[in-house]
């Protein structure tokens, strides 16, 4: 995702109010599969890592939408 948001930013620009609220869920160490620590890491990674170049991108356009995350347990 952050080298869609680096390439393809206006394509992705539409969608990013989604996109933003999967990839802070995926921010949530406290879901870290404890049988898959490698792979669960590294996806935290790549959503942080996802969540800055978007940031960077849109710099100060008007995504303001304030994600709202509740745990579904």
């Amino acid at each position: 995702m952050g080298d869609c948001a680096i390439y393809v930013f206006a394509q992705l620009q539409p969608y990013l109010p989604n996109v933003m609220e999967l990839l802070i869920r995926q921010l949530d160490i406290e879901h870290l599969n404890e049988l898959d620590e490698d792979n669960s890491f590294s996806v935290i990674n790549n959503a942080c890592w996802s969540c800055g170049e978007i940031a960077l991108q849109q710099g100060k356009g008007p995504y303001t939408r304030t994600v709202r995350i509740t745990d579904e347990q």
